[in-house]
């Protein structure tokens, strides 16, 4: 009898644990996420494998990678252009891709206004975003698996009014998301540089290394 009722009371502990793994297995990633494009920016001045490889592990979750670069650097050289010699191979994403080519530099004495030029091109490939459409700020080299780009782009949704800064190993691979809603009112190029803000950090030494829990910093 005793064994009955052990056998009877560890079915139904089984049972109840099968549907509460059952239920969060329900809730994937397609189902948490709002109705929101996300869009990724960044500058095209890598290797071709880099390129493939940032949008292999980014395409998930990314509507559209806007690449943004310049027949001329900073001094007013001319220099090649990457992403036509590419565009050919990489046409498995060329619905997902909005290619922004900036015109030349302004003839300034700083440096800075010419990156703040440069960077604002971005807003060229904003036309049909909303408010809450995500836009990420990033480069080739700081690629992300999917399941942490999730996270970050989650977590930006919860808090829409935060800067979300994920730290790389150095500054170079640091990525910054916000709203669309951000970046009209405060330009790319003032995203990118801005140093205080209220923010999410998601701390990572490695671009392998698992996402932790966000800490709260201002």
């Amino acid at each position: 009898m005793l064994n009955k009722r052990f056998f009877i009371s560890f079915a139904a502990v089984a049972i109840v644990l099968v549907i509460a793994l059952l239920s969060i297995r329900d809730t994937k990633p397609n189902k948490i996420i709002k109705q929101v494009a996300v869009y990724e920016c960044m500058e095209i001045t890598s290797s071709f494998e880099k390129i493939k490889s940032h949008l292999e592990s980014h395409s998930q979750y990314v509507d559209k990678f806007v690449f943004l670069e310049c027949g001329e650097d900073q001094e007013g050289n001319a220099k090649d252009l990457v992403y036509p010699d590419f565009k050919s191979e990489l046409s498995a994403y060329a619905d997902k891709i909005i290619y922004v080519l900036a015109p030349s530099l302004p003839k300034a004495s700083q440096m800075s206004a010419k990156e703040f030029y440069y960077k604002n091109q971005y807003l060229k490939a904003f036309d049909e975003c909303k408010k809450d459409d995500i836009i990420i700020f990033s480069n080739v080299n700081s690629h992300l698996t999917p399941d942490r780009l999730y996270q970050a782009i989650v977590a930006l949704e919860q808090h829409p009014e935060e800067i979300l800064l994920l730290k790389g190993k150095n500054r170079e691979l640091d990525m910054k998301l916000t709203t669309y809603a951000h970046v009209k009112q405060a330009l790319p190029a003032t995203i990118e540089k801005s140093t205080k803000f209220k923010a999410e950090i998601f701390n990572w030494k490695s671009l392998f290394f698992p996402i932790k829990e966000p800490s709260k910093c201002i």
